[in-house]
């Protein structure tokens, strides 16, 4: 079965697992409690991590064969820094 990683499991991340742990096996990034709560609800694996924290994103390289990035960048800068740290994983 092929695998896929969310990154921001918020609503889309979430209806996007809904409609594709059919036919994969889901995994998603999350930094919360409530996320990790939610996915094991949902039947996706969470997978415990902070794009704003790079040293917590080592597990994510290779994990799956697709990724789905839904998460936005931070609040502040112009460059995308969470977007660069899970691309350095990669």
């Amino acid at each position: 079965m092929k695998k896929i990683l969310i990154i921001g499991y918020g609503d889309i991340g979430e209806r996007a697992a809904a409609l594709l742990s059919l036919r994969y096996r889901v995994f998603a990034l999350t930094r919360s409690e409530n996320a990790l709560e939610r996915a094991h609800r949902q039947g996706v694996t969470p997978v415990p991590g902070d794009l704003d924290d790079p040293a917590t994103l080592g597990r994510i390289g290779g994990l799956a064969d697709a990724v789905l990035h839904f998460a936005p960048p931070q609040r502040n800068g112009t460059h995308d820094l969470r977007t660069r740290h899970l691309f350095l994983h990669f």
